[in-house]
């Protein structure tokens, strides 16, 4: 999995190279929500725009990682809490009396191994 994201990522940064050094000499008017630039280089917006998504997919990223990290903390806290309760419930069941009557059972006789 990790060859062919390194492997996508280098296709990707040659398609963008190849893009921009083909777009070179062109210049465009760039129109921002506050500012307009004129005679701007379009392989300048080709990376800034490349940069940007590769930053904004950074960010997605980093959240989604630390939402898993929240969610594996509460599942292992649950883990830990249901593991306890099972260790109570063992040590209960042994402690059970016998149901002749007797003061305790053994161990052997709850869980119905009798040789």
């Amino acid at each position: 999995m990790k060859a062919a994201t390194v492997v996508l990522i280098a296709l990707f940064s040659v398609a963008l190279f190849l893009v921009s050094l083909a777009n070179s000499g062109e210049l465009v008017s760039l129109h921002l929500f506050l500012r307009n630039l004129d005679q701007v280089p379009l392989a300048w917006v080709i990376f800034g725009s490349a940069g940007t998504g590769v930053l904004f997919s950074s960010l997605l990223w980093v959240i989604d990682g630390l939402a898993m990290r929240i969610e594996k903390r509460r599942l292992q806290t649950r883990l830990r809490n249901m593991e306890a309760e099972l260790k109570d419930l063992r040590h209960a069941a042994i402690q059970e009396p016998a149901p002749d009557g007797s003061p305790a059972a053994t161990r052997a006789e709850i869980i119905g191994d009798e040789t």
